[in-house]
């Protein structure tokens, strides 16, 4: 085709060429970056993978907590101090209300000497160099019951309210694994303070945590479950004070169970008062029940 002056005339491109050209670019460069993306997405699922391979828990019945590291041992250190973390917050709640308070009362009941144990002459030195076992003592009969509780489904769902930050509510540790945890530790615990002192209390708590936990008695009855923590802290106040003593070398006398007597009627007519900082919880489980049953928390 040309022009009326003979000049040819430019051929025009078809009408919306140029439309399908953009289209065809946008479609091109949207196909790659999904290939790209593609791409990225599976080595991301291939390091997750790996590094939850590296990271899965031993589910061995008693020790749930120790990791195989297959690079070496280089990790190790890390991986004890992670399960020793894990162990503490077990018991972090308890430690200002039971551990360093039994603690104390149970070296300044051995100092005291004739007043309140049947040592006439205490030697300062020698008591407060067995504070390592009174802490110790205290710590693992604590451990004991809060094991014991924390593994509960009713606590599992009163922690994830009230102390989400537990190991069990925060996924650091499996009921299950709490259970084998406490199944492995009682025999433990039961030797050690055989050797330390303080055995006959730790019997007695293995009753009264079977007794709080397993039987309900924290769900039967507020005068129950008072009356279950009185007892307690009388045995944790008496076994206490006898590691403190050294083992068999001097007992309590009629003072200090007048002592342990004033202490278990503190408690009984007191813990309620632990409560009040857990009202979500219990508004939330009156709410649920439909009425007020007049029993406590799971949880000392």
């Amino acid at each position: 085709m040309t022009s009326c002056n003979g000049v040819p005339r430019r051929k025009e491109p078809p009408v919306g060429s140029s439309y399908k050209q953009f289209r065809t670019s946008i479609l091109s460069l949207v196909t790659h970056l999904k290939r790209r993306v593609a791409d990225s997405m599976e080595i991301t699922t291939t390091l997750v993978d790996t590094a939850a391979a590296k990271t899965c828990k031993d589910e061995s019945p008693f020790l749930p907590f120790v990791k195989v590291e297959a690079e070496g041992h280089e990790k190790l250190p890390l991986a004890v101090l992670d399960k020793l973390r894990t162990v503490w917050l077990v018991t972090r709640n308890d430690l200002k209300s039971i551990v360093f308070p039994e603690t104390a009362f149970g070296i300044c009941s051995a100092l005291s000497g004739p007043v309140l144990t049947s040592n006439q002459s205490p030697n300062p030195v020698t008591i407060l160099g067995r504070l390592p076992l009174v802490l110790l003592w205290t710590w693992l009969n604590v451990l004991i019951f809060d094991l014991a509780n924390q593994r509960l489904p009713h606590s599992i769902i009163e922690d994830s309210i009230n102390k989400s930050w537990r190991p069990i509510p925060a996924g650091l540790l499996s009921a299950a694994q709490a259970r084998r945890l406490l199944l492995g530790n009682i025999p433990i615990v039961f030797f050690i303070t055989f050797y330390i002192g303080g055995m006959e209390e730790t019997v007695a708590m293995f009753v009264l945590t079977w007794m709080y936990n397993d039987l309900g008695g924290a769900d039967e009855n507020y005068v129950v479950r008072n009356f279950i923590n009185a007892l307690g802290f009388v045995c944790y106040s008496s076994g206490a004070t006898r590691v403190a003593c050294g083992h068999g070398q001097s007992f309590l006398n009629d003072e200090a169970y007048q002592w342990l007597g004033m202490v278990g009627g503190i408690v009984f007519t007191t813990l309620q008062a632990q409560d009040m900082g857990e009202f979500r919880w219990f508004l939330i489980n009156a709410n649920a029940d439909g009425d007020d049953s007049g029993s406590g928390g799971r949880q000392g």
